[in-house]
């Protein structure tokens, strides 16, 4: 008996996990026209049983205070990264729109302005960062349920939440509104995907900046992001994120700290901030290095020390971030120079520049997996990394930076988590136990980095049927503008979402008209193809390359290390 096409998809990922509006509390609102907000609704309104409601997050919907005020603002977009107790990240995706008050919103009407306006935010959660579709999505649903036709917001938002069951080897299509879009899940969720959010950290910081950035978030130092466009800090902290791997950054991160949080400023942990220009004092913060991503500049404080990279690492990473981000410097002295490429796409760039990143990380750890100490006496095996072992097969020797990397809290989850020799694999894994590279001839380690960066793109390569809206095609400056008005005599409040839901893929009423659930449109083009479960890969043995085949030995701190390691079992 075949199994039911809802039967298969509901195995699948998920693209969105909640919905929710945020808006204007004005039970807490007070004499100078500053409130708070307040989720009103939330779809669906029981918590899912693999993952739960991400508490708080009014309080993190809008960075600048909740004020109503006389002049009506553009739509505003912006991402927070949240993280729960087992390090697991989701993305909170908020589209904020500007509403006409009523009478009941304004304590003192005879003094008010005739024409007040307050915050209304449309709130996603998802466990993918695909944050240019997100806005497209939300901007929608805000759109709809601004003109009044709630009908048609409830059908995308049931849409969003059930109905696009996302697959690895193929692009799954579906319609929202007006527009026919498409994703495809990651084909390694290890691997961060980062929409471009890269290539503009990169072009902000330039190279020196984006490598000291790095160097101070590796080297665990409280970093504090600085800007004036909300935009611009969502994507240099997923950036961060992104260029970090294959480690996790584990410390309190924060993607825009609301004005009402600064006291946060002052843990003596580390953490990774981002903070609006107009609250940002800097002679109230001490020891932070702060990175202004508007002009590029970084402040590193008298007591902070960052140690510096080891040259026969730092001149390749420089070499190939300058090859990405300047490629006519290539050519620049030649007389009849060949031309230039075309300017590339910024997912291109992106893996470009995470591909350098990788490289420098992998001659970083080369062979680091021969210093493992894998004990299997507990319940869950115990990993441990022989430090002095490594630095004496290596030729590192001594330095500040390998120390302060090696015993990083970065490392230790590293190991705990990549420590196993039986395991799913990635792209890291792969770069790493590459048996031969050369590195005399710069044209050949660029020939390389660009294949890393080609498996990079193809894990989150998506489709260009995502941008076919016709909606976005219209003659508009702000692809993300709403009316300029509210529909008053229309506008209610969402209600048929959680009866869509219960239809997974049944015939459901809302507001009169008949609406068939898109899930059975979605799935059709699946009922002829195996459905696997490509949400876990599958694991097998890690591969790895042994020191010789790889570096030169030091034989006399080998020796040495051999003694120590004698005299530690007697």
């Amino acid at each position: 008996m075949e199994e039911p096409v809802s039967s298969l998809v509901s195995r699948l990922p998920r693209l969105v996990d909640y919905l929710a509006l945020v808006e204007f509390d004005k039970e807490r609102l007070a004499d100078d026209n500053i409130g708070a907000g307040i989720v009103t609704q939330r779809f669906p309104r029981v918590d899912r049983d693999d993952n739960a409601f991400p508490p708080s997050l009014a309080a993190v919907s809008r960075p600048q205070e909740w004020r109503l005020t006389n002049e009506k603002r553009p739509a505003l977009y912006h991402v927070e990264i949240l993280t729960d107790l087992s390090g697991n990240h989701q993305y909170a995706c908020f589209l904020e729109v500007q509403e006409k008050c009523t009478s009941s919103d304004v304590i003192d009407i005879e003094s008010a302005p005739s024409i007040l306006y307050k915050p209304k935010i449309f709130l996603l959660v998802s466990r993918h960062s695909f944050f240019r579709l997100f806005a497209v999505c939300l901007h929608k649903i805000a759109t709809a349920h601004c003109h009044g036709d709630n009908a048609a917001a409830e059908v995308m938002m049931a849409t969003l939440l059930e109905g696009v069951p996302l697959r690895v080897d193929i692009p799954v299509s579906f319609t929202l509104g007006d527009a026919r879009l498409s994703v495809r899940a990651a084909a390694n969720r290890m691997v961060p995907v980062s929409d471009g959010c890269v290539a503009l950290l990169a072009r902000s910081l330039g190279i020196h900046g984006l490598i000291l950035c790095m160097r101070a978030v590796l080297s665990e130092q409280k970093v504090l992001l600085v800007s004036s466009y909300m935009r611009m800090l969502s994507a240099a902290s997923w950036a961060i994120n992104s260029l970090l791997y294959p480690f996790e950054y584990s410390f309190t991160q924060i993607t825009i700290l609301p004005s009402h949080l600064l006291e946060y400023l002052e843990s003596p942990t580390p953490f990774l901030m981002g903070i609006m220009r107009e609250a940002f004092d800097p002679g109230e913060i001490s020891e932070t290095v702060m990175v202004d991503l508007d002009t590029g500049r970084i402040s590193i404080p008298g007591g902070v020390s960052i140690p510096s990279l080891p040259e026969k690492f730092e001149q390749p990473l420089a070499t190939g971030l300058q090859a990405v981000m300047y490629p006519e410097l290539r050519v620049i002295d030649m007389v009849s120079p060949p031309p230039i490429a075309p300017q590339r796409d910024e997912t291109v760039t992106d893996s470009l520049i995470r591909a350098a990143f990788v490289r420098f990380y992998a001659d970083i750890l080369e062979g680091y997996r021969n210093a493992l100490l894998l004990v299997r006496v507990y319940p869950h095996p115990h990993i441990d990394f022989h430090h002095a072992a490594f630095l004496g097969f290596r030729t590192i020797n001594r330095h500040a930076f390998t120390e302060s990397l090696l015993n990083s809290h970065l490392f230790q989850l590293f190991v705990a988590s990549r420590g196993l020799p039986f395991r799913p694999c990635d792209t890291f894994d792969q770069e790493i136990s590459r048996s031969t590279r050369t590195y005399s001839e710069g044209l050949n380690r660029q020939d390389d980095l660009k294949e890393l960066a080609d498996e990079i793109y193809q894990n989150e390569r998506q489709d260009d049927l995502l941008w076919h809206s016709r909606l976005l095609q219209k003659t508009t400056s702000d692809p993300l503008a709403v009316p300029e008005q509210f529909d008053e005599n229309r506008r209610q409040r969402i209600g048929g979402v959680d009866e869509g839901l219960k239809g997974r893929g049944k015939e459901w009423r809302t507001g009169g008209n008949d609406h068939f659930f898109p899930i059975d449109e979605l799935s059709a083009n699946l009922r002829f193809h195996a459905i696997p479960d490509t949400s876990k890969p599958q694991c097998r043995i890690v591969p790895n390359t042994p020191f010789a085949a790889r570096m030169p030995i030091n034989e006399e701190l080998l020796t040495k290390q051999k003694k120590v390691s004698r005299r530690e079992k007697i």
